[in-house]
């Protein structure tokens, strides 16, 4: 819990009770770091064996890349091990069709159809604000959670250049 205050001791933040996982074959403690008013700012991740080891990032995904690329670096993993593959996520590009939107527990969340497709992807402008500015006609790419039904529940979205 030290080693992780102190990569952002500037920021006077504090470390959660850390968890034990395993990260790229290396037993790594796991922790949130919170503010004063006790709210989650960042997260870091600090090697078991090698205390010096610390990577921090504003997400869970950002933490976990920075910490893989400190193994590299360190000589612990491969360079090849520094690439994160989400299992059961996929992409698709195409045109979009249709948007929908509509709000959910105070958040709103916008439903997109692509050309030639049945299926929705929703995802929430809370996770991904640039689904406020889309259009139908949009060239786009969605990264989503794989599934079945009507509706599958997307993480990004993005719009081509």
């Amino acid at each position: 819990m030290d080693s992780a205050r102190g990569q952002v001791q500037q920021m006077n933040y504090t470390a959660t009770f850390p968890l034990l996982l395993n990260i790229a074959d290396q037993p790594s403690y796991f922790m949130a770091l919170k503010d004063a008013a006790g709210l989650v700012k960042m997260y870091a991740m600090v090697n078991v064996s090698q205390y010096q080891i610390v990577a921090t990032g504003s997400t869970v995904a950002d933490c976990e890349s920075n910490y893989r690329l400190m193994l590299a670096r360190n000589g612990l993993i491969d360079q090849s091990d520094t690439e994160i593959t989400p299992s059961g996520q996929s992409q698709v590009t195409g045109a979009i069709a249709e948007i929908r939107s509509a709000v959910v527990e105070g958040n709103t969340w916008y439903y997109l159809r692509l050309q030639d497709g049945s299926v929705y992807y929703a995802i929430s402008a809370a996770d991904d604000k640039n689904a406020v500015i889309l259009s139908v006609g949009d060239q786009v790419t969605i990264t989503f959670a794989e599934g079945e039904g009507k509706i599958l529940s997307a993480y990004t979205v993005t719009a081509a250049q």
